[in-house]
């Protein structure tokens, strides 16, 4: 279907900065503040437990989430940094409400993917399929449609495979 770039995001000033502005944090540094993940229920979440795990790093706290818009929100009110995906939360970045961490190594990109029985397979999962992959783009957050195109986003899961 597509990948998905997620980055650190955090409520501006949770962090400190330097004079010149935002510094590039490794992850031990990072770890040390609390961080908000999506939890092993997810493909995203359990890609980047894996992930974190593979830097040899532990954080000192974490809180998990099962719902994306709730991490969002423990985000936003500053209960600690997490990953999320930066093209849909721009906005968010933009009006101030979140700022990107940037760090090092930086998160890789999660691909989205849309998973049928191959035994099962038909004309109409297929049809499915081709209109997934020409709709979605994974730019907003939620199914939004463009009222005058008459066209809706279509979102798919994250596969840990």
């Amino acid at each position: 279907m597509g990948k998905v770039k997620s980055v650190w995001m955090a409520k501006p000033g949770l962090l400190p900065r330097l004079s010149s502005g935002p510094r590039v944090l490794r992850m031990h540094e990072l770890a040390q503040y609390t961080i908000l993940t999506q939890g092993d229920k997810s493909g995203t979440g359990i890609i980047y437990d894996r992930w974190f795990k593979s830097q040899v790093v532990s954080p000192s706290n974490s809180i998990s989430c099962s719902s994306l818009v709730a991490l969002i929100g423990l985000t936003v009110s500053g209960m600690g940094v997490s990953y999320l995906p930066h093209l849909c939360l721009r906005s968010l970045v933009e009006r101030g409400a979140l700022e990107v961490v940037e760090t090092t190594p930086a998160l890789p990109e999660i691909p989205y993917v849309a998973l049928y029985r191959g035994e099962r397979k038909s004309n109409f999962i297929s049809s499915i399929l081709m209109l997934a992959q020409e709709c979605c783009e994974f730019s907003d957050l939620f199914q939004i449609e463009d009222e005058a195109a008459g066209i809706g986003h279509v979102h798919a899961g994250a596969s840990p495979f």
